[in-house]
């Protein structure tokens, strides 16, 4: 990526030079899009699934707050314990094993019988659904080519809330068709299917043979605060953490609170699905913006606008529409600007730390996604207004403005300096 690539805060810290053909560059960089659209299709899966899981099982919705925020366990001990081992066995045979953890475990999810089974299967289903995306993103950016690397790792990124707009629009088929385990039953094949397709298909990451070459030592967690990457670490986990609890909170509880406010189940569950939509308009213009040298003050924008919009939930939307314009809206800013950041942070680190560094800020930034859920639960539990409960997320948006205005001094020493 260059300078302009990362909005013109850093160069590029090493990524490999000697370009790959095409031909190749487009099928890696594909195969890497269609994993984190199942990545994002079965992150949705479950906060879709629980209005008729609950009636299913007889019990209120709010008694899956252990398997949403067990999923989100799940994810953040993937991403932090299972994807910086791509710096260490390559990028091709995580991306292939954990595919095949998130196709069995999912699979289990549908034949869960029991509220405690289902969120055993669903932590499990999560170590590989957190540490997908960051090794994903890895290996786009490690193929993709210079000139246009923040963009198309940025269209990768957005292949994950295009994966939980399809879930929110093919939901309420598969559940008329099959009830419940039908949702979890695609979400479980398919990434069976796309491992056997990487098996064939999917090479490894030149920059990762170049590091084994080298016989590089381990890479550490330590080393991502070492003086020159500390601050940019700790600013990474703390937009994260901040991001992730609003759109994790939204992702598993706006259906039931739209249930609560009136809405029929698939019109709640579609509605659900304009958050991705949103995210991907958001997504590119924030890509757009940072390839011009104005990521920092894009993010900043994104941030500030998606406060105003929780706000507005506050004032109470008078019809419909509105509703659906806001939830677009906070998509676009919200997992717009996460997706942003995402593409961004593939710069932050060296070769042989990019996957490590990558995958502990999303494990670390999780913990936000799994407080917010229970958050949201026991707000629910208080019976306060879905516009009162959304609203609140005013204040992680503000939180995520001020430390992406501190991004620039962590961004001025070289990650290869």
């Amino acid at each position: 990526m260059n300078s302009a690539g990362a909005g013109g805060l850093i160069g590029a810290p090493g990524i490999a030079t000697e370009e790959p053909s095409r031909a190749l560059r487009t099928r890696v960089i594909a195969l890497c899009a269609l994993a984190i659209f199942l990545d994002g299709y079965d992150i949705q899966t479950l906060g879709l699934a629980v209005p008729g899981m609950a009636r299913s099982f007889g019990v209120a919705p709010t008694a899956f707050a252990p398997a949403l925020s067990g999923s989100l366990v799940g994810m953040a001990l993937g991403a932090i314990l299972l994807s910086p081992l791509a710096d260490r066995y390559g990028r091709r045979r995580m991306m292939i094993a954990m595919l095949l953890l998130i196709g069995v475990t999912t699979l289990g999810v549908a034949t869960a019988a029991s509220v405690a089974l289902l969120t055993t299967w669903r932590i499990a289903s999560g170590l590989g659904i957190g540490a997908l995306l960051p090794v994903a993103i890895t290996l786009a950016a490690e193929y993709a080519p210079a000139s246009k690397r923040s963009l198309l790792v940025t269209l990768t990124i957005i292949c994950s809330p295009l994966g939980s707009f399809a879930a929110g629009f093919t939901a309420p088929m598969l559940e008329d068709a099959f009830g419940w385990h039908g949702i979890f039953g695609a979400g479980g094949l398919l990434p069976i299917v796309v491992a056997a397709v990487m098996w064939v298909a999917l090479p490894e990451s030149p920059s990762f043979v170049a590091v084994a070459r080298r016989k590089a030592p381990a890479p550490s967690v330590t080393r991502l605060f070492d003086p020159r990457f500390r601050l940019r670490t700790t600013l990474l986990w703390a937009i994260f953490a901040l991001s992730l609890f609003s759109i994790y909170s939204l992702i598993s509880w706006l259906p039931t609170l739209l249930g609560s406010a009136g809405w029929e189940r698939a019109a709640a569950q579609r509605a659900t699905g304009l958050l991705a939509l949103g995210s991907i308009v958001g997504g590119m213009l924030l890509a757009w913006a940072a390839d011009r040298g104005k990521a920092v003050r894009a993010l900043m924008v994104a941030y500030l606008g998606t406060a105003v919009v929780f706000g507005l939930f506050l004032v109470g939307p008078d019809s419909r529409a509105v509703w659906l314009i806001l939830i677009a809206l906070v998509g676009a800013g919200a997992i717009g600007s996460q997706m942003a950041l995402g593409s961004l942070s593939t710069s932050f680190y060296p070769d042989e730390l990019r996957s490590t560094g990558i995958g502990w800020s999303g494990g670390i930034g999780r913990l936000g996604s799994i407080f917010g859920p229970l958050a949201f639960a026991g707000l629910m539990a208080l019976r306060l207004p879905a516009t009162a409960i959304i609203g609140l997320l005013t204040v992680p948006m503000l939180l995520c403005a001020i430390c992406v205005a501190m991004l620039p001094r962590a961004l001025a020493a070289r990650p290869d300096a």
